[in-house]
């Protein structure tokens, strides 16, 4: 997506971006970067002794952290949100709408629950705004690397559409199946294609008694 985006709004953003170099090593060394976090949390997974020692300390300094790095960074790249323009605002709502479209309707032909419906969505849209800012941030240079007001932008279109509804109507908890049912009506009711199994539920095994010879 990153040369995606640099081709559709890099010469827009900065004359300096219409020439650039699509620096390919540094995005597979931020994406083995993000990795690193991951792999170190699939261990913890093993230790879960381990995990909650640590979670009673990593929610109050991630917290301060990310306090922190949000007040820092938008004193110092404050010129970043002059160059928002209707042309990025109009990309980058129609890419993160349609990471949740698509997201949601991927679930439903596969006779997902509402549920893990939902969950399928916010996996495909959300999360990558963050990985994208990672990515562009660390990969690319100034002021290619402006771009990342891109998804942020995206986010923020997001949230204050969700505030905007949440004060008007009904929270989103409170909708039913009912505008998936109109939508598609012959996926909607039918048995999912693959199940999720809960891990407490247990096995029935039925022995039979032997006969004697």
């Amino acid at each position: 997506m990153i040369p995606l985006w640099l081709v559709l709004l890099g010469n827009r953003m900065s004359p300096e971006t219409r020439r650039y170099r699509i620096p390919y090593a540094g995005i597979v060394l931020s994406l083995l970067g993000i990795m690193a976090p991951l792999a170190a949390g699939m261990a913890l997974k093993k230790k879960p002794d381990w995990a909650t020692r640590l979670d009673k300390h990593l929610k109050t300094i991630t917290i301060v952290v990310l306090c922190l790095l949000v007040i820092f960074t938008a004193v110092v790249n404050y010129y970043i949100f002059v160059l928002l323009t209707w042309r990025t605002l109009a990309c980058v709502a129609l890419i993160s709408w349609s990471a949740y479209l698509f997201g949601g309707l991927a679930a439903l032909v596969g006779r997902l629950e509402r549920k893990q419906i939902i969950a399928v969505a916010i996996e495909v849209a959300f999360q990558n705004g963050a990985i994208a800012v990672i990515i562009i941030y660390t990969a690319l240079l100034l002021p290619d690397a402006d771009i990342m007001i891109s998804p942020v932008a995206g986010q923020a279109i997001l949230y204050a559409a969700l505030a905007v509804r949440s004060r008007l109507g009904a929270p989103p908890e409170a909708a039913d199946d009912t505008s998936a049912a109109k939508a598609l009506p012959g996926l909607v009711g039918r048995p999912p294609l693959c199940t999720y199994p809960s891990a407490h539920r247990s096995r029935e095994v039925t022995v039979s008694p032997k006969t004697p010879p």
